[in-house]
């Protein structure tokens, strides 16, 4: 066997000495041309870096003017006045849930958020201010639209959510509205983009640079500005009045109703009260999913705040039939004030429909190490609990003060504030 491997590097090496002188001259070219680009690099880098810097020097001060003027702006909720930004010592609790939590009475004085807010007072010695941030028909897609906008600027100590009925009750009754609020007004908040690693990469040090934030805001800005410009010549017409003259006769026409609205009664005399049953799978499983995404969104919510959360599933009197097997009369005249003549329709939602969303409610809680309590098994199985309700859901009187030493207790166990 021959061993010529050497002697064959040799006879290649007068080959390949064109090419190197050759590839030699080249790159002495190359570098000759990069010494006069490098005086351009570094200029381009330095005034990026300036700008950089002038650019978090002014969002120091936009915060520092931001700061000052949040120390003087206030906010209202249940016409109770609060500062966003909360003083030194008070610790701050947000309630948020639909006409239940808002409370039926005039006085907020005697509604049961401020009755808890006094009872947490006593308790803990300290300044505690109890914001109800809870109205009528309001559901899961209300409640994370409120925290998210303007719940989070408060900095709460603790968050409670205090639903469950209106999320079944909304959705059975007027289904196609629901679910289009609900993509409108929940679905798009902490939305989930799917990006390649070096995509992320990139917004991700985009995000972090004040330069660029800034550039993104005055391009918003002039978009924004250039969007109403175009809105209000259109409005203006080619006439300059506004819409003209045929614009001014379609402004008078009445707006057109939502298609959910069509066959829906208003009442117990035969009109339809829920949706055709033919849809109830459909919308159970709606149901499933919007309830579900809402309270793992307002989990997130509060832990990204640091702050504490309880999650309860309010109780329903008309539920109590259902949970224990039995019903008083009284509880049962009680309920149908609400639901009139539908109650076997609602019982049948209630059936389907509650405890799934319980199931949910809990293991959102638990997955995001949130306080979750199932009202309606904690209160209900009671022996005649109907003097605790005015209505299914609304509470009287002595239900106030159940619920308000139930959440009070939770709070003191649990050490949640």
């Amino acid at each position: 066997m021959r061993d010529d491997g050497g002697r064959q590097g040799v006879y290649l090496f007068p080959i390949l000495i064109p090419f190197v002188w050759n590839g030699n001259k080249m790159t002495r070219r190359a570098a000759k041309n990069n010494t006069n680009l490098w005086p351009t690099i570094f200029s381009i880098l330095a005034l990026l870096a300036a700008g950089e810097l002038i650019c978090r020097s002014l969002d120091m001060y936009d915060g520092w003017k931001t700061y000052h003027k949040l120390l003087g702006q206030t906010v209202s909720y249940r016409e109770q006045s609060y500062s966003v930004s909360k003083p030194q010592g008070v610790l701050r609790v947000i309630l948020l849930g639909g006409s239940a939590v808002h409370d039926t009475v005039k006085d907020y004085h005697e509604s049961w958020p401020y009755l808890l807010e006094l009872k947490l007072r006593e308790e803990t010695g300290k300044k505690v201010e109890v914001i109800n941030m809870g109205f009528y028909t309001e559901s899961s897609i209300d409640e994370l639209f409120k925290l998210h906008e303007f719940g989070l600027e408060l900095s709460p100590d603790l968050v409670i959510v205090f639903d469950g009925e209106n999320d079944v009750y909304n959705i059975f009754h007027h289904y196609d509205y629901w679910k289009r609020l609900y993509e409108l007004k929940a679905k798009i908040i902490l939305r989930e983009k799917k990006h390649s690693i070096f995509t992320r990469i990139y917004k991700g040090m985009m995000k972090k640079s004040a330069l660029y934030q800034r550039i993104n805001r005055v391009k918003k800005g002039i978009t924004a500005e250039l969007t109403a410009r175009a809105l209000e010549s259109r409005e203006q017409g080619p006439s300059g009045a506004a819409g003209g003259a045929e614009g001014g006769e379609k402004d008078k026409a009445a707006p057109a109703q939502p298609d959910q609205m069509a066959g829906v009664g208003a009442g117990p005399q035969g009109e339809q009260f829920f949706e055709d049953e033919s849809r109830w799978p459909e919308i159970h499983a709606s149901y499933l999913e919007i309830y579900g995404s809402n309270l793992e969104k307002m989990a997130k919510l509060i832990r990204r705040v640091h702050a504490r959360g309880l999650f309860i599933f309010q109780p329903d009197l008309s539920y109590k039939p259902l949970l224990t097997g039995a019903v008083t009369d009284a509880e049962r005249n009680e309920y149908l004030k609400t639901i009139g003549n539908h109650d076997a329709l609602w019982k049948k939602i209630q059936k389907e429909n509650y405890p799934e969303g319980t199931a949910i409610m809990k293991n959102t809680a638990e997955k995001y190490g949130l306080s979750f309590h199932d009202f309606n098994q904690r209160i209900l199985p009671g022996a005649d609990v109907h003097d605790f309700f005015d209505g299914s859901v609304h509470l009287s009187p002595k239900g106030r003060e159940k619920i308000v030493n139930e959440i009070a207790s939770i709070i003191k166990e649990e050490k949640l504030l």
